[in-house]
């Protein structure tokens, strides 16, 4: 049986058990696996999609360090996860067998891992020990040349946590770092918040967007959620026009505009904390929202269909672009807010934004120089005139003899 043997510490992370060590980062590289998101092969993952340029720099720096004395050089620890608790074949205290759950704070033990055990439980999304933070600094070591001697670096061993609890560990302590994926963040986030995203007006727009992103509403296969884009590429073709935390962002923005009269739409949110009955009925009101919001943007995709259909990469049109979304967006609420003297239906929607459209180009040659909230202001301003405009009034009513 080909094993490895960690040496590690037993201690306690808050409220859970973990063994940290230290040991060179190719032996841990070799022994674990990340659980990569894809929104179409592997919803439930954990991980952001591999950046192989950023693996790279890391394994150049930490090859760098290993051969200079002059430089000081560290990493922080690498977290790992025994999902398959049948790869650990014994843990060792004063060269004794324990159990896991008879480890002590302060314990110094051997943890033996069979690595034929592994091999044979590892799947590509369902690994036999997961990487929770630091698939990066694991992954350098697959970047250069084998042969290579790499740094002992240090590690956190948990053991038995679920998918859900990582994801909760992951979001935990990326919430906060730079650089992260927004969107893959906001899509682990989405998952263990669920209904509960209702409760707080800060988290409502996240509720919506994953909701609108859902299969069957209209931006189904226009959200990139984060992770991996292998499956989108394979199922599609092509990667979506949006990330999930620029739909967020324009859903708050959308919100905003309903202002006051959102708390008449969901008038169940101020007890659904203390009350089950008033948080179903709170997710039913959110789902009536839901829909008329879905019935706006399919308007917006009936009235610019070539710009809808942009997908990832260069764009001709500003639909898809912030300034595009964010002032769409909140013409959405303002339009929401005056179809209510009249109907909330498809057709009022669509009468609107083909109204709009009729004298309203979104070419992206139109709008030079227009970025950031200040441009997106800008849009939304011309929006509304456009839409009032007796040009629009008459190219609408012309387009429709």
């Amino acid at each position: 049986m080909a094993k490895e043997v960690l040496k590690a510490l037993v201690g306690r992370n808050l409220n859970l058990v973990q063994l940290r060590g230290s040991a060179p980062m190719d032996q841990l590289s070799f022994m674990s696996l990340a659980d990569e998101f894809d929104q179409e092969l592997n919803p439930h993952g954990t991980q952001r999609d591999l950046n192989n340029l950023h693996a790279r720099q890391i394994a150049e720096y930490a090859q760098r360090v290993l051969g200079s004395d002059e430089k000081p050089g560290a990493f922080p620890e690498v977290l790992l996860n025994v999902r398959k608790t049948q790869v650990l074949s014994k843990i060792e205290r004063a060269g004794e067998s324990v159990n896991f759950d008879d480890l002590a704070p302060g314990d110094i033990v051997e943890v033996y891992l069979d690595l034929d055990e592994i091999k044979k439980l590892n799947k590509k999304y369902d690994p036999a020990i997961s990487r929770v933070d630091g698939n990066h600094r694991l992954a350098a070591t697959e970047t250069l040349e084998e042969g290579l001697d790499w740094p002992i670096i240090p590690f956190a061993l948990f053991v038995g946590l679920s998918k859900t609890e990582e994801r909760s560990l992951f979001a935990a302590i990326n919430g906060k770092q730079r650089k992260m994926n927004t969107s893959h963040l906001s899509n682990i986030l989405a998952a263990l918040g669920g209904d509960g995203l209702l409760l707080e007006r800060k988290t409502m727009p996240l509720w919506f967007a994953n909701k609108l992103a859902d299969e069957g509403n209209i931006f189904q296969n226009r959200v990139y959620l984060g992770g991996s884009k292998e499956g989108l590429k394979e199922k599609l073709g092509y990667v979506p026009p949006i990330t999930l935390k620029q739909l967020e962002s324009a859903m708050s923005k959308m919100l905003d505009e309903l202002g006051a009269f959102l708390q008449e739409f969901m008038p169940a949110q101020f007890e659904a904390r203390d009350s089950e009955d008033a948080a179903e009925e709170l997710v039913e009101q959110a789902n009536k929202v839901a829909q008329v919001i879905n019935r706006y943007w399919t308007s917006v995709s009936r009235a610019y269909p070539d710009a809808w259909a942009e997908n990832s990469g260069k764009k001709r049109y500003i639909l898809f672009e912030s300034i595009g979304l964010s002032a769409f967006a909140a013409f959405g609420g303002i339009v929401t807010l005056e179809l209510m003297n009249t109907k909330l239906s498809q057709e009022n929607f669509d009468e609107q934004l083909k109204q709009l459209a009729a004298g309203f180009p979104i070419e992206k040659d139109h709008f030079e120089g227009y970025a950031g909230g200040g441009g997106a202001t800008k849009v939304l301003n011309e929006l509304v005139q456009a839409r009032d405009s007796e040009t629009s009034r008459a190219r609408w009513a012309i387009n429709n003899l």
